[in-house]
């Protein structure tokens, strides 16, 4: 913030412009998933790790009321 501010720009709250940027893009963030369907390129654009795909495995239980 320091450095935006040493350039002219005007940030007298230096957390609530962070908020602020975040928020342009999480705005920019669904714009582009909306348009690309592509997950993986949202998640690029806000500098997330790449998901996990591995889906963990749930155990099954038999139901006791099942009709015989």
């Amino acid at each position: 913030m320091r450095m935006l501010q040493d350039a002219g720009y005007p940030i007298e709250d230096a957390q609530q412009e962070i908020e602020r940027i975040e928020a342009r893009a999480f705005e920019a963030a669904a714009r582009l998933a909306d348009a690309t369907g592509d997950n993986a390129a949202v998640r690029a654009y806000l500098g997330l790790p790449e998901a996990d795909i591995d889906i963990p495995d749930v155990p099954l239980v038999e139901r006791s009321d099942q009709a015989a």
